[in-house]
């Protein structure tokens, strides 16, 4: 019912990613909200009364989150410090917390901790995060450019690389 999407009106979207019962919508200041299916949505059980209408998620009130992640029952939410929270089904271990137990609000995943994770993204029952190392600060008004390569060691199957190194 339109009625109940009515709280997201006028707030600034950033992102919206759909699971198999609920959905979650980013705001550009760094708010998650949620609604659907009350196991899913990353509330506690006594405030999960009205999850067809989006709510913000109380456990991420106070950390900027960057980028949202959904797979068929779970979700992943990245902070602005690289902190990974993650929430909902737990079957095949996808929330990375080290058990296959339910976990019904967001957690932060310790394992993901100073990894300098700058992108996440879940799968039916699978989750990933890449992480970069932080760029190197520049004095302002000192153009460094960035470059891509090779590592220094490249896997064998990608052995045809070797061909196109550059010295």
């Amino acid at each position: 019912r339109s009625s109940d999407l009515d709280v997201l009106c006028g707030i600034g979207i950033k992102k919206v990613a759909c699971g198999t019962q609920f959905s979650v919508a980013l705001t550009k200041d760094g708010h998650v909200y949620t609604f659907g299916q009350d196991r899913l949505i990353g509330l506690p059980e006594g405030r999960a009364r009205n999850h067809n209408r989006p709510q913000q998620v109380p456990v991420l009130l106070g950390i900027f989150i960057d980028d949202i992640a959904v797979g068929a029952e779970h979700t992943l939410a990245l902070s602005s410090t690289g902190d990974v929270y993650a929430w909902g089904s737990n079957s095949e271990g996808q929330l990375g917390l080290g058990h296959t137990n339910h976990v019904r609000e967001p957690t932060l995943t310790t394992t993901l901790q100073g990894k300098s994770i700058r992108q996440i993204s879940a799968g039916r029952c699978h989750s990933a995060a890449w992480s970069a190392p932080p760029v190197p600060p520049r004095a302002p008004g000192v153009s460094v450019p960035l470059q891509l390569g090779l590592p220094d060691v490249i896997p064998p199957q990608y052995s045809s690389l070797k061909e196109d190194r550059k010295s």
